[in-house]
C-alpha cells in the first residue's frame, strides 16, 4: 500500500516510542516503507453525509419535521437527510449547506416495536452483544444514533423528542442517570462496518486508485463461564 488510512489514530493520547511495544512497531513499519498513515477520526465521525450514518440509513430513518425543532437547533432549516444531534459547524457540498456534527436523530417510517428494532440490529450488527440502559417503548418512532462512545449526547437526543439512542459505549455510572433507554451495541460493530463503507465509498468515487478494506478483530471477545 502506498498510503494507509484508518479511523482510529495509533494512540488517544500523544507518547514517547520509548517502549517496544505494537505502538513502536507500527510506527517503525510504516517509517521504514515510507507510507503515509492518515486517522480520519474526529472528521469522518462529525460528517453525517458520510458513513458514520451507515446504520441509520439501514433504519430507513427519516429527517424530523422542522415542526419539532426549536430555532436555532444544530440541523434546523438544514436539507439534511437527518438531524444532527451536537452542531459543529457546516460544510457546503453541491451547491448546498449543510450542518456537521456529532450524532443523528431521525424518524422510523413506521412505528416500530421492540421486536422490530432487535430483528433489524441482529441483521445489520452481527456478532454484537448488545446492553439495554432504561426500559423500551412499546411504539419506537424516533431513533438517535452516535458511533463509538456517545452517551454524553443522550440530553440532546432526548431534547430531540428521541425514543432511543443507540450508541458503542456506555459506562455504568452514566447508565444510572439517562434521559431516555440507550442501547450500546459495542464500539467495533459500528465503526467495523462504517470504514468498510468507507472503503467501498472511495472504490466509486476514486476510480484510478485501488482500494482495499482490510478487516479488524474486536478486542472484546463475548465470553461465557461455560466455555
Amino acid at each position: 500500500a502506498e498510503m494507509i488510512l484508518a479511523h482510529h489514530p495509533l494512540t488517544m493520547e500523544g507518547r514517547f516510542t520509548d517502549r517496544l511495544d505494537s505502538y513502536h512497531e507500527v510506527l517503525s513499519l510504516v517509517f521504514r516503507a515510507d507510507v503515509p498513515l492518515y486517522s480520519a477520526h474526529t472528521s469522518l465521525d462529525a460528517n453525517p453525509l458520510g458513513p458514520v450514518s451507515w446504520l441509520a440509513d439501514e433504519l430507513g430513518l427519516c429527517r424530523i419535521p422542522s415542526s419539532d425543532t426549536k430555532d436555532g437547533e444544530a440541523g434546523h432549516g438544514m436539507p439534511l437527510p437527518l438531524t444532527v444531534l451536537e452542531q459543529t459547524g457546516t460544510m457546503e457540498r453541491g451547491g448546498g449547506s449543510y450542518a456537521c456534527g456529532f450524532g443523528v436523530v431521525g424518524d422510523c417510517a413506521v412505528d416500530m416495536t421492540p421486536e422490530d428494532l432487535k430483528k433489524m440490529l441482529a441483521l445489520w450488527l452481527v456478532g454484537s452483544c448488545p446492553r439495554l440502559a432504561g426500559a423500551l417503548p412499546e411504539r419506537i418512532r424516533r431513533i438517535a444514533i452516535c458511533p463509538g462512545s456517545g452517551s454524553s449526547l443522550a440530553p440532546e437526543a432526548a431534547a430531540c423528542g428521541a425514543d432511543l439512542l443507540i450508541t458503542g459505549d456506555l459506562k455504568y455510572h452514566t447508565a444510572l442517570d439517562l434521559p431516555l433507554p440507550v442501547l450500546d451495541v459495542g464500539h467495533f460493530s459500528l465503526e467495523e462496518e462504517m470504514m468498510r463503507r468507507f472503503a467501498l465509498q472511495l472504490k466509486e468515487n476514486v476510480s484510478d486508485v485501488a482500494v482495499q478494506f482490510v478487516p479488524a478483530q474486536d478486542p472484546l471477545a463475548p465470553f461465557s463461564p461455560t466455555d
